[in-house]
């Protein structure tokens, strides 16, 4: 709404309505505790305990008397980016037990399959 009210000069009203939201959306603060203490001792027993997943991670806190929901604990726990790899490594190859922050998508992969194969009717009888 500022970029609209800025650029062209025109009322708040006027630039809600051309945008079609709500005024009162704009006022709006949001009363959620960050809980900031939840996220910190959970990056610290995260730190600690690299290989344990959110399910025993709750029952630590569990442990310690904080009283957290599932659901929000599962929450918070995505949002700090603690999730664990859900595939394990090939062979013995070391590898980051929690990713840092969220993973890219690479600018090279297009998304499509691609084979280097091509399929002919030779291939399907020499492969029986």
């Amino acid at each position: 709404m500022r970029y609209l009210t800025g650029r062209y000069e025109i009322s708040e009203r006027r630039a809600c309505r051309v945008a079609r939201c709500t005024r009162s959306s704009l006022s709006y603060a949001s009363r959620r505790d960050p809980l900031t203490a939840l996220r910190q001792r959970l990056r610290e027993l995260a730190q600690t305990r690299v290989r344990f997943g959110y399910r025993r991670l709750r029952v630590l806190l569990l442990r310690e008397e904080w009283d957290v929901g599932q659901e929000r604990f599962y929450r918070v726990y995505k949002e700090e980016g603690l999730a664990l790899r859900r595939k394990r490594p090939w062979r013995h190859a070391t590898a980051v037990h929690r990713e840092q922050g969220r993973p890219r998508r690479s600018a090279t992969t297009s998304g499509a399959w691609t084979s280097s194969r091509t399929n002919s009717p030779a291939d399907a009888n020499s492969a029986r």
